[in-house]
């Protein structure tokens, strides 16, 4: 997770401003998000970390994900969440559209 913390630095963010590590359960307390998105966040989406802004997670970051892109990018796309999500996977980060997903274009 040490790939995903520089990110997180590097955007000036922090656990006062609204960012939570998925490591320790203090996301389901400090946030009163709906269950579904809960239950998605935990469950289906599954996010080394994730920033909220405004009741909402704003930005969601993985680090090598076992899940592939295809199938993850899909997720982020039904979860209708989320606009930004940080992949990290051994030295090579993306940023994708959480809201776009073309089901044409396959995911590298």
């Amino acid at each position: 997770m040490t790939a995903i913390k520089d990110i997180i630095l590097k955007l000036g963010l922090n656990e006062k401003d609204g960012l939570f590590l998925m490591d320790n359960d203090l996301w389901k307390k400090e946030t009163s998000f709906p269950n579904r998105v809960k239950r998605l966040i935990e469950r289906k989406i599954n996010p080394a970390a994730f920033f909220c802004f405004d009741n909402k997670p704003l930005i969601l970051f993985f680090e090598n994900p076992t899940v592939g892109k295809q199938e993850l990018h899909e997720a982020i796309w039904n979860f209708n969440e989320s606009p930004i999500a940080i992949i990290i996977e051994n030295d090579n980060v993306e940023i994708f559209n959480g809201f776009n997903f073309l089901k044409e274009e396959k995911m590298r």
